[in-house]
């Protein structure tokens, strides 16, 4: 086979991989593969000015206007756009990254997380089964012995701006109180009818020690694991990278 032929081949092996991949997330969202199931996330901040607009989503004392706020933020990537759960240490190690990654600047606003106290149990958006709780206290199940049934408490990340090593809070509100400043995660689940191939269980990458996790940034993250330049352009990278296979 002559050189033009291998390079035609190799180009077009390329842009066949690039265009698979685009199909993934939409627009800029960032894509996580989280057991079998792939996710694409994007942040959102939120000032005084937007007051107005994003009262529309929580006028509503039901404690679902982060959900129908990020139902509308998705769009049109999925209509089922959900606030963000951590249900393992390796996706609350991954929301960290997104938060250090958005909170450059330092300014440390409050990030909306999906999880809710309501009628004496927890709640995640998304209707996710809340039994990980490695981003809470460890006592935090005694703040909620005083709350009636009916009462609300919606819940957010927060970390203090340092240039060290940064340190990652939990803390809630009442779902009727509402910050003038703070950030919403919002994610969708892609369909796996949509994936390039099936993806199978990948093992739980950046959870290993305080350390590796604290001084990693987004630009480590998908370099070290998801999206390494060089490596794309090979034939079955989308494979590979799907099924968990190490490179």
């Amino acid at each position: 086979m002559s050189r033009t032929v291998v390079f035609i081949v190799c180009v077009t092996t390329a842009l066949i991989w690039t265009r698979c991949a685009g199909k993934v997330c939409y627009g800029d969202y960032d894509m996580k593969r989280i057991g079998l199931d792939v996710y694409c996330f994007r942040m959102h901040s939120f000032n005084r000015f937007d007051k107005e607009y994003i009262d529309e989503f929580f006028n509503r004392p039901d404690g679902k206007g982060d959900n129908r706020m990020c139902e509308e933020f998705t769009l049109p990537a999925s209509p089922n756009g959900t606030t963000i759960t951590i249900r393992n240490k390796k996706e609350y190690e991954f929301v960290k990254v997104l938060y250090r990654t958005a909170d450059y600047s330092l300014t440390s606003m409050p990030l909306l997380i999906g999880l809710k106290y309501y009628d004496e149990r927890f709640e995640w958006s998304d209707k996710s089964v809340f039994n990980y709780a490695g981003f809470m206290e460890t006592d935090f199940k005694s703040r909620f012995t005083y709350l009636k049934k009916g009462q609300c408490r919606r819940f957010f990340m927060y970390s203090p701006p340092t240039y060290g090593a940064r340190k990652y809070l939990v803390f809630d509100i009442d779902c009727k109180i509402r910050f003038l400043e703070f950030r919403a995660l919002c994610r969708y689940k892609v369909p796996r009818s949509e994936l390039y191939v099936k993806p199978v269980p990948q093992p739980d990458d950046y959870s290993k020690t305080e350390v590796i996790t604290q001084d990693l940034d987004y630009h480590d993250y998908w370099n070290e694991k998801e999206i390494i330049a060089t490596k794309a352009m090979t034939s079955n990278y989308s494979k590979i990278v799907l099924s968990g296979k190490q490179l």
